[in-house]
């Protein structure tokens, strides 16, 4: 909507209908900026599962100690 006709459609509305218009713009809001902060949330708690697994696999990894897919030959690594 262009700014004229925002103008003429806002000097059209009763006094009831603007409040209205405002409580919805302002429910809509509240609304979207709960969904956000629901994201944000579930993005943070992805990311410190995500991060506790790789602290668990590479504890776990470093608990097991080196393995090889063959003995290691002693006389080549001295």
């Amino acid at each position: 909507m262009s700014a004229p006709t925002a103008a003429s459609s806002a000097a059209r509305m009763t006094e009831d209908e603007a409040e209205q218009w405002r409580q919805r713009l302002r429910e809509r809001s509240e609304v979207a900026l709960h969904r956000r902060s629901e994201r944000t949330a579930a993005r943070q708690l992805a990311a410190r599962r995500r991060a506790h697994g790789l602290i668990d696999r590479r504890a776990a990894r470093l608990a097991r100690g080196r393995t090889y897919a063959f003995e290691p030959d002693l006389d080549c690594t001295q």
